[in-house]
């Protein structure tokens, strides 16, 4: 074999491999990149109404859904939705708190099938899911709701609010650095909860809306006239400061 030709196999044999690396790499990231956090605020709690109508059919006495993240995947007409939150279901005098409840929707339209998930998957269940995997049916319709920011804002209080009651670790951590600073540790938190709960109400006198380019800043007033903030960097990932 000439050198020509010892050339000729050395450059096809690098152009093989480098085609080979990028279809490797297609396969790696494609389905990564077909999953996406749910930025619309109307689905989110739409989906949110959904579920907590579900709920209500199973096993609970009075309970209460919160949505904490989704993300979808788009399947031609159908998309499929990851959902992760948490049920409070209120029973006589008490109730039960169940973190990490999740459900796979699957949405074609205003119609949708839902299905329980176990509570240690996440959402690289969509990554691989295809219409093969499941069978829509339709006959499930959405849930109408009547949405608005000021309603969001208040939902986001409430959460605190509950917290305070059902899970202190996650009250504390929904808290801004600057009201952190304001207790000199966790403890100290937890012995000023109950003034805590008492100070802030969940109804909204008036509120001004700041965006930025990583946060929204929310500066509310709430009808005990406190002055609360909300920094939100997306729906329902947010800081509270009071």
């Amino acid at each position: 074999m000439n050198d020509k030709n010892k050339k000729l196999i050395i450059v096809s044999a690098s152009i093989l491999s480098i085609l080979l690396i990028i279809y490797l790499l297609l396969l790696v990231f494609k389905n990564d990149e077909d999953v996406y956090v749910l930025k619309d605020e109307e689905m989110f709690y739409k989906i949110q109404a959904t579920i907590n109508d579900y709920i209500k059919k199973q096993d609970y006495v009075d309970p209460s859904f919160t949505l904490k993240k989704i993300y979808y995947k788009n399947e031609g007409i159908l998309t499929y939705y990851y959902a992760s939150g948490y049920i409070l279901d209120y029973v006589i005098n008490d109730y039960d708190y169940e973190k990490n409840i999740n459900y796979l929707l699957l949405i074609k339209g205003n119609s949708y099938n839902i299905y329980e998930l176990d509570k240690n998957q996440n959402e690289s269940i969509l990554e691989n899911i295809n219409s093969e995997d499941y069978n829509f049916e339709n006959g499930n319709i959405l849930s109408d709701i009547s949405w608005s920011e000021q309603n969001k804002l208040s939902s986001y209080i409430a959460e605190f609010l509950n917290l305070l009651n059902i899970d202190n670790k996650e009250a504390y951590e929904l808290l801004s650095d600057n009201t952190k600073n304001k207790y000199s540790s966790y403890d100290n938190f937890l012995t000023n909860s109950v003034d805590i709960y008492n100070m802030l109400d969940t109804t909204i006198k008036n509120y001004t809306k700041q965006e930025n380019k990583d946060y929204t800043l929310y500066e509310i007033i709430d009808n005990k006239n406190n002055t609360i903030k909300i920094i939100e960097y997306s729906i329902m990932n947010y800081k509270i400061e009071y």
